[in-house]
């Protein structure tokens, strides 16, 4: 839901991992996933991610 927090924990390969907790922007679903995340200071490392998922056939879609 809009304003919810995530917990999403990544580890690219060859490095260590990082949990980082964004604030949900837009969630529609089978649509939108957009987030916002924070480093540090607030507005200085902010980065916003968004996902889109578009139908591209019966029980087929594309994640973007």
């Amino acid at each position: 839901k809009t304003g919810e927090r995530l917990q999403v924990y990544l580890e690219p390969s060859g490095s260590r991992g990082m949990t980082f907790t964004p604030t949900v922007r837009s969630a529609q679903p089978n649509r939108e996933l957009r987030w916002l995340g924070r480093l540090f200071i607030p507005g200085l490392f902010d980065g916003e991610h968004s996902f889109s998922i578009e139908a591209v056939g019966e029980n087929r879609v594309r994640f973007v």
